[in-house]
């Protein structure tokens, strides 16, 4: 009886994550949910023990409001693991190999290194994520655009008034926040930290952030709801090219980590030279609102952090369809004796696969 080889040349990360040079993934392996946490360190991007912490927090709570169901995590540890594949494919054992770590310490995670979920014990925790699939999920840019679509009338109710604009870029001295550039006014941004119409974003609970979700789907005409968002303290100047990036929450400020700017998936070719943290102007009344840039650092964590497994390369209807090429309909109908059947990696993946899900 052919038994699937344990597939060792399939990285831990999913191409998507290689290629966008990801540095922290979130991701679930083995039978129901053990949760791996990776963090691929950079000399320029050091992680401390206490951030691993928070980010995974932070991912969890907004997980659950995204999907509108309550967080219910009990508290939780972190160790050090080893990750190493099972005979069953693309599963992958998780045994500890240190001690339970410290959430306030500020020792620095080692390049390359993965932890997972524990309990205080340091035994490894199966269970968490049984009842939520962590999946990354929309950009305020993409989600923005969806409201728009259904409902265009809402760029007006929800658009920066001009004032603001002009406040911002008086606060801010017309210099970008996060480079520290004086810009002309060709090259200034002056950027909504959320979008007034993600008016959802500001519930603290998963039943009010899913009620004012469907009520401005449906189309909230009422533009003075959305004034608390149409506010100075919503809004942040920067260069134009870097925009797009803040847009689409793939460059943030963590607040709680002394305002520092952290840029998700740079590109190669940004031509501008971040910052290391964000200058707040604490003696302005229009001072930015840490309310916000907090709001807008946890869907950055949501979006990039979550996912990089391997299992974004191989879903389901993905390994369906080259099943389907080779005439298999179901497990039973593989013949592994058949002379024609294809003895290449797509072929004993696709074989692996189907016995996983029908067994």
């Amino acid at each position: 009886m052919f038994t699937p080889a344990a597939h060792t040349a399939i990285s831990f990360y999913s191409q998507k994550a290689n290629d966008e040079g990801r540095d922290c993934s979130l991701w679930m392996t083995g039978d129901g949910g053990s949760v791996i946490m990776s963090w691929r360190v950079s000399d320029l991007e050091p992680m401390k023990i206490r951030n691993l912490y928070r980010y995974f927090d932070i991912a969890w709570q907004l997980a659950c409001l995204v999907s509108y169901s309550e967080p219910d995590l009990l508290e939780i540890h972190m160790c050090q693991v080893r990750v190493e594949p099972t005979p069953e494919v693309l599963e992958y054992y998780v045994t500890p190999i240190g001690p339970v770590f410290d959430s306030e310490s500020e020792e620095l995670v080692t390049p390359g290194s993965h932890f997972g979920l524990c309990t205080s014990d340091g035994s490894i925790h199966d269970t968490y994520m049984k009842n939520l699939n962590l999946e990354p999920t929309g950009d305020f840019d993409s989600l923005r655009a969806h409201f728009l679509h259904k409902n265009p009338f809402l760029e007006t109710v929800t658009m920066m008034p001009s004032e603001i604009r002009e406040a911002v870029l008086r606060r801010d001295h017309s210099t970008c926040c996060i480079t520290g550039l004086l810009l002309t006014e060709a090259q200034a941004a002056v950027e909504s930290v959320i979008p007034p119409i993600l008016l959802s974003e500001l519930e603290e609970t998963s039943k009010r952030r899913y009620e004012v979700w469907r009520e401005v789907a449906r189309g909230l005409r009422d533009s003075a709801r959305f004034d608390c968002l149409k506010v100075a303290g919503n809004a942040i100047t920067m260069h134009r090219d870097l925009a797009e990036m803040y847009r689409s929450n793939q460059l943030s400020i963590d607040v709680d980590d002394k305002y520092r700017i952290i840029c998700f998936n740079p590109p190669k070719d940004l031509g501008l030279t971040l910052q290391g943290s964000l200058t707040i102007n604490n003696h302005s009344n229009d001072r930015l609102d840490d309310r916000y840039l907090q709001r807008h650092f946890s869907r950055c964590i949501l979006l990039c952090m979550i996912g990089g497994g391997m299992h974004e390369d191989y879903n389901y209807n993905a390994v369906k369809s080259l099943v389907g090429e080779f005439g298999i309909s179901e497990a039973s109908h593989i013949d592994k004796e058949d002379e024609d059947w294809p003895d290449d990696e797509d072929a004993r993946l696709v074989e692996a696969w189907m016995m996983q899900f029908v067994n």
